[in-house]
């Protein structure tokens, strides 16, 4: 190689001072990558190399750091002195450096002058110089300092809940009552130290326990939050109440807690002034002429009543002689004159244990009156005041209440009778003016043909033949008849739905009815190729109008005739069913649609369709109506187009009829 490097013309040396130059830019880049501060020293502490973290971390540039001794870079003044004994030392005995990866924790100093903890590992390399030291640094300040402050924190923390003028109360999650804290046990002169057991409830007055256990419950199964605290009384070391403002906290989901939080906090001041301004305003109700007063201590016993609510409960006593006695007493009153003496008991007693809120109870009297209470819990700081109940007689009240709410639906059935008849004549003026229209249509059609053709037969000035003549006169009869059958109609409808039209009853096999119908449609059917057939159910004979029927028949078979569109089928059936008979005439002619039947049975209405090319005044199934319900009976119609009808009218048995 050194033959080589010489025959192209290379030093040697040169070559090795390339090398030196690519290693320390090798390891120049290591250095300014390096995440942890790297300092080189030599065997005097000057500072030899300095990298990019070092700078960040000490605030010294590169620059400013190389050639100064690294004691008045980084070392703490305080510590200087010291330092520079141990490299004195280390020097003069060739004393070794703590093993290679040992880490040791030691104050440092940036440039600004502040103070903080590095972790340091250091080495040694030889040099031609000398020894060489490499020291790696890393901040640790808030590693170090993490522990201390949550330490600080905690302590402060214990400090905090065991100086809180409240009670805290741990429950694990089994029920197992676990620790209770805070100034709020001193307050009520418990000894320091002094532990629950049984957490806040074992210290409870007995009428509030069930609400507490209530609470808990609830809690637990998620109902209540943090945000429904509740009042509870607990009774201090020396006998007295004390409220407390209580609230129940579930941290069962918290695997690393597992418990139920209970705090409270003392606010029997607050309350005892709320109470002073509740029993000063219930006070005014005492002298209230028709308001009865009683209040009574958490004992349950009445300790002042007014004379108002002896005479509401009919008692002869004077009210003093409620005083001292149990509430109890109350349903002795109550078993005299109370409508449900026990519902009454039940309703009180929940009063009594719950303590909460009661407006408008109504309670009903053996005489017939009834009675409002409310009740009003105090919420008492001492056992004298707990309970109060006002009591009222509205049954005057009530009747008053009774009596407007008759004239009002008396009014509002006035009002909708007239809104009906308003609506009914209203009904009755548009019917008028239709069927004046209709029957003015009806009459004039025919009048105009007869008097068109009289004309001609009147007023032609070339004489007409015979055959000519014969042929004006037929029309005009054809118009003629027509119109009688539409003057008849009318007449007839108008009888029917008047009541004028008599009814003559008679009674007749109905085979026998069915079979005269029958063959006055013969002559129809057969022009038309309809095939007629008959299906009678054996049955009593019928007590109706035979004549009547016949023509509801009638007009029924023909109808089916003229739609059954050239040919098909007609049946008529008869049977009795739950004393009526049921008529239905039925065929397989062209249908009617949904829409017109809805109008069928109406007065001069004749299905869309049909009314130009069949024949008819629109008056039939109208008769029909009209003649089925005199006799007490309903008519209907089934129908499905292209595939026929079904006409269906029942006749009961025997009724009294329109005479």
């Amino acid at each position: 190689m050194e033959a080589m490097d010489h025959r192209l013309g290379i030093d040697p040396n040169a070559l090795t001072v390339v090398a030196d130059i690519q290693r320390h830019q090798v390891a120049q880049s290591v250095l300014e990558v390096e995440l942890d501060a790297v300092v080189l020293m030599d065997d005097a502490g000057s500072v030899v190399e300095w990298n990019l973290a070092a700078m960040e971390l000490f605030g010294w540039t590169r620059e400013e750091a190389i050639g100064i001794q690294l004691t008045e870079l980084i070392i703490p003044q305080e510590l200087r002195d010291a330092h520079q004994t141990r490299m004195a030392h280390y020097l003069a005995t060739g004393g070794e450096v703590p093993a290679p990866h040992t880490r040791l924790t030691l104050p440092a100093q940036r440039r600004s002058g502040t103070q903080f903890i590095v972790e340091l590992t250091i080495s040694t390399s030889a040099s031609n110089e000398g020894p060489l030291f490499t020291a790696l640094l890393r901040d640790i300040a808030e590693l170090v300092e993490a522990p201390d402050a949550a330490n600080q924190s905690e302590q402060r923390f214990a400090s905090l809940v065991a100086n809180i003028t409240g009670l805290i109360t741990l429950r694990w999650e089994d029920g197992t009552w676990v620790s209770s804290t805070g100034a709020g046990l001193r307050l009520l002169g418990y000894e320091p130290g002094f532990e629950l057991k049984g957490g806040i409830p074992s210290l409870l007055h007995p009428d509030d326990v069930g609400i507490a256990d209530k609470a808990l419950a609830e809690a637990i199964a998620g109902t209540l939050t943090s945000s429904d605290p509740i009042d509870l009384r607990v009774r201090a070391a020396n006998g007295a109440l004390h409220v407390f403002e209580t609230v129940f906290k579930n941290l069962t989901d918290d695997p690393s807690v597992d418990a139920l939080v209970v705090t409270s906090r003392d606010v029997t001041n607050e309350r005892a002034r709320g109470v002073a301004k509740d029993i000063e305003a219930l006070i005014s109700w005492r002298d209230h002429p028709d308001v009865g007063v009683v209040a009574a201590n958490s004992h349950h016993e009445i300790v002042w009543a007014n004379q108002t609510f002896c005479s509401i409960i009919g008692s002869t006593e004077d009210a003093n002689y409620l005083i001292g006695q149990p509430t109890s007493i109350l349903q002795t009153f109550a078993d005299a004159m109370f409508a449900d003496p026990e519902a009454f008991a039940v309703e009180t007693e929940r009063q009594l244990s719950r303590r909460a809120l009661v407006m408008g109870e109504e309670i009903a009297l053996a005489d017939g009156r009834t009675l409002q209470r409310d009740y009003i819990p105090i919420g008492a700081i001492s056992e004298r005041v707990d309970h109060f109940w006002l009591y009222a007689d509205i049954s005057q009240k009530k009747e008053l209440d009774l009596t407007r709410w008759r004239l009002l639906e008396v009014e509002r059935g006035l009002r909708g009778k007239a809104e009906e008849q308003a609506r009914m004549l209203q009904g009755v003026a548009d019917l008028r003016t239709e069927l004046v229209a209709m029957v003015s249509h009806e009459l004039r059609t025919p009048l105009t043909s007869i008097v068109s053709f009289a004309d001609l037969l009147l007023n032609d000035d070339e004489p007409m033949s015979e055959t000519e003549q014969k042929e004006f006169l037929t029309v005009i009869d054809r118009n003629a008849k027509r119109l009688i059958r539409v003057v008849d109609d009318l007449l007839l409808l108008g009888q029917l739905e008047s009541g004028v039209a008599l009814l003559q009853p008679t009674v007749l096999p109905v085979d026998q009815i069915v079979e005269w119908a029958v063959e006055s449609a013969t002559h129809l059917s057969n022009a038309a190729g309809v095939a007629i057939r008959t299906s009678i159910e054996p049955g009593p004979a019928l007590h109706a109008d035979s004549n009547r029927l016949g023509q509801v028949l009638d007009n029924l078979l023909s109808n089916a005739i003229k739609f059954s569109d050239g040919g098909g089928n007609v049946e008529v059936t008869a049977r009795h069913h739950r004393d009526r008979w049921v008529f239905a005439v039925v065929d397989d002619g062209v249908g009617i649609s949904e829409a017109d039947q809805e109008q069928l049975f109406d007065s001069f209405f004749r299905a869309s369709g049909t009314a130009q090319s069949t024949p008819g005044t629109g008056l039939g199934l109208a008769i029909c109506r009209a003649i089925v319900e005199l006799h007490g009976g309903t008519i209907t119609v089934e129908s499905q187009q292209d595939y026929g009808t079904r006409f269906e009218f029942v006749i009961p048995d025997e009724r009294e009829m329109t005479r």
